[in-house]
């Protein structure tokens, strides 16, 4: 049995399959994550692919890494382990707080978006040091724990209570504390980064040229057709299943 406290490298064999060296998820938080630690998209070969599950009515994105980086003694599948177990389960040497703060930027992110379309009026009663209209800046405000007092609807900000300007500081120099050294390095820099990532995985996605797929199944088999053929093509495959 593996320590539950060890590294993620000593995790038991066989729960994630590896083919050739390219890892696929379908967790746009968890690949955005990837990107930032250096598991290039395969943008060479397939980096994404759309599969509209028609049983189900749902559309399936999945993105394809490169399963291993230079970055450190760790593959792609050690990073999902990671980002699926409970915190502390396993152990990345040295990226374990980038880890960290990536997911709980992603959390808020997700948090920031739902406060925005709630139909509450905000007024501010007490004095606020920092109101945003960036979904990142706010996204990293709120993983740094500073306190979101409310989202301003006319002006389209979120507002946060005093104690920001540190933290928008180093937004604001790309995460990466300068002048004013932080004690505790809150990795605003990796929540950047995988920000950036997640925005451009979205904007792949919306790509014309990635053109989705349609999976229907009848039992176990398992057919896929291009929504990008005309309806008879699509009715001839349709028809073999």
């Amino acid at each position: 049995m593996s320590d539950p406290l060890g590294l993620v490298k000593d995790a038991p064999s066989g729960q994630v399959p590896v083919i050739d060296s390219r890892f696929a998820t379908s967790n746009i938080q968890l690949s955005s994550a990837l990107c930032a630690l250096g598991f290039a998209l395969k943008i060479d070969a397939q980096p994404v692919s759309i599969t509209i599950d028609a049983d189900k009515e749902r559309r399936v994105v999945t993105f394809f890494h490169e399963g291993n980086t230079k970055l450190g003694d760790f593959l792609a599948i050690h990073v999902e382990l990671w980002w699926k177990s409970p915190p502390g389960k396993y152990a990345i040497v040295g990226y374990d707080d980038a880890l960290t703060a990536m997911k709980r930027v992603h959390v808020e992110r997700a948090r920031m978006i739902d406060v925005s379309k709630r139909k509450e009026r905000y007024s501010s009663t007490r004095n606020t040091a920092v109101a945003t209209q960036s979904l990142h800046s706010a996204s990293v405000l709120g993983a740094c724990e500073i306190e979101l007092l409310g989202y301003d609807s006319s002006s389209r900000q979120w507002v946060f209570s005093s104690g920001a300007e540190i933290i928008c500081d180093l937004i604001k120099a790309g995460g990466k504390p300068k002048d004013r050294p932080l004690e505790i390095d809150l990795c605003v820099d990796w929540m950047l980064e995988t920000l950036k990532y997640r925005d451009w995985l979205a904007k792949l996605v919306r790509n014309p040229d990635c053109i989705p797929m349609i999976d229907m199944r009848d039992g176990e088999r398992v057919l896929q057709i291009s929504s990008g053929m005309d309806e008879r093509e699509q009715r001839k495959w349709i028809s073999y299943l």
